[in-house]
């Protein structure tokens, strides 16, 4: 949500952009609604989930959506927009600053975890032939706000100038 308008103001007069007007949560959540969101002529489906996947019970430690789950929903929603006849990319999750995100009082996240998260879903997608706009390396912690996990304005416009030259480049 942070940088899909910016995506939009870059590609603007040259495709269309839309996305949800909410926060899509863990990939449980995408892959259980997005025929919800998908529009009748989506063509392109750029899609991410790992941030809040990676979400850490207090009283457990344990993620929200664990790995092997998270695996399985991303190849099931890869595998749903393609029996819709849409071609899709995954933009890989950003990382997260461990100690700002624990200071921030918000759920905690690890960025260890966001890096593994990344790496199964970078080989998911390299076995089902899905390119992928890969973020992470892209965004330094000068880049993160004051909490750790979203990213600043500038974060942002650098998140959309990459997702935005994958689109292109997949048109």
């Amino acid at each position: 949500m942070g940088y899909q308008p910016f995506v939009a103001a870059r590609l603007e007069g040259s495709v269309a952009i839309s996305g949800p007007n909410d926060n899509c949560r863990d990939s449980a959540n995408v892959h259980r609604r997005i025929g919800n969101w998908v529009r009748p002529n989506t063509v392109l489906l750029v899609f991410n989930a790992g941030l809040h996947d990676v979400i850490r019970s207090q009283t457990t430690g344990r993620r929200r959506v664990e790995i092997e789950r998270y695996e399985t929903n991303l190849a099931d929603i890869v595998r749903d927009l393609d029996g819709w006849g849409i071609r899709t990319a995954f933009a890989t999750t950003t990382p997260v600053d461990d100690e700002r995100c624990a200071d921030s009082g918000k759920p905690q996240r690890l960025d260890a975890d966001v890096r593994r998260y990344n790496e199964t879903a970078r080989r998911l997608m390299a076995e089902r032939k899905v390119p992928v706009v890969d973020l992470y390396p892209l965004i330094d912690p000068t880049l993160l706000a004051a909490d750790g996990v979203h990213l600043t304005v500038v974060g942002c416009a650098i998140a959309a100038e990459e997702v935005a030259t994958g689109i292109a480049a997949l048109l």
